[in-house]
């Protein structure tokens, strides 16, 4: 492991101690189920066992909630199953051709030849591949939409798969969007949008950022607490959804 981070224990929590020489404190925080704990570079191993101690109340009271909380779905990708699609349910139905998964309805038609009927990777595959696609069209028709309150327009739209990010904005005016978040409802997604085109006019999280969005959507408060309080549950992995991105920048 590097020097500069290193994997300590509270009990059975493991926290990732990471070194900065740009830092002049110490803090924590909770990101994708995992506890960081930042500390300038030279900071002493008592030091940060006290940090600990100190943030041992706070660290015990996440991990409850993160135990309590409902696990995310766990999916068999196979024809029939039903995944989140906005505020709607598509079920995976056979394409007869060997077309793009495309939506007919409430079905997501895919090809699947029978040697990869069995192959969860493959299927999977196939099914964010739709995501991202169908995505783009959906982001940027929402993005002309939403452009036109916030005042700015990006110079470009993508669509990835991100592990701790549900969107981004550049300084060159490109905004990213994680195809996950349409796993979420449509005014959840809606709320993203609007909030990484605010940084189109401020590149911060400042008051004056916020007024922009609340400006454009006033209940902005109750899909950001949406995502937080749920956004473990938006995925398509067949793992009970241990990975878990959450950060919007």
């Amino acid at each position: 492991m590097m020097n500069n981070k290193q994997l300590r224990h509270l009990g059975d929590i493991p926290i990732i101690v990471i070194r900065s020489k740009r830092r002049r404190s110490i803090g924590i925080q909770l990101v994708a189920n995992t506890f960081t704990l930042r500390v300038p570079h030279r900071a002493s191993d008592k030091n940060i066992q006290r940090s600990l101690e100190r943030f041992t109340p706070w660290i015990r009271q996440k991990q409850a909630a993160l135990a309590s909380r409902p696990l995310a779905p766990v999916y068999n990708f196979r024809y029939g199953e039903h995944y989140p699609w906005l505020d709607t349910k598509i079920t995976l139905g056979k394409a007869s051709n060997r077309a793009e998964p495309r939506l007919a309805g409430n079905q997501l038609l895919v090809h699947l030849p029978t040697s990869v009927l069995e192959s969860t990777a493959y299927i999977k595959k196939r099914i964010v591949h739709f995501y991202k696609s169908a995505g783009l069209q959906h982001f940027s028709e929402r993005v002309d939409y939403f452009a036109e309150r916030v005042g700015k327009r990006p110079t470009e739209i993508k669509v990835y798969s991100y592990k701790r990010r549900w969107g981004s904005c550049s300084n060159k005016g490109v905004i990213t969007f994680n195809w996950q978040i349409l796993l979420a409802p449509a005014a959840v997604a809606d709320y993203v949008i609007v909030h990484e085109l605010a940084h189109l006019i401020h590149f911060d999280h400042s008051k004056p950022y916020w007024q922009v969005v609340e400006r454009v959507m006033p209940d902005y408060r109750t899909h950001r607490k949406w995502i937080k309080d749920n956004g473990h549950l938006l995925t398509l992995d067949a793992d009970n959804g241990q990975r878990n991105p959450g950060v919007l920048n």
